[in-house]
């Protein structure tokens, strides 16, 4: 991840955290899209491990400086 992301941060961590987490809870399918309210080092975990991106519409930013992801 570290490779993917750039360099090594606590942000990434939160980003695998917040991964595991949404993985116990929700089956991550075509379907699902996720809302990011920044585009901070979190949401390289969220890309990387669910394979979103803002090109393929299913990662969309709304700057809001919150660091809050809804799937």
């Amino acid at each position: 991840m570290v490779k993917f992301h750039g360099h090594e941060c606590t942000g990434i961590d939160i980003g695998f955290k917040a991964c595991e987490v949404i993985k116990s809870k929700i089956n991550i399918d075509e379907n699902i899209v996720c809302i990011s309210e920044n585009n901070s080092s979190p949401i390289d975990e969220v890309k990387y491990i669910f394979n979103f991106d803002y090109k393929k519409g299913n990662l969309i930013l709304r700057e809001d400086k919150g660091l809050a992801y809804n799937l």
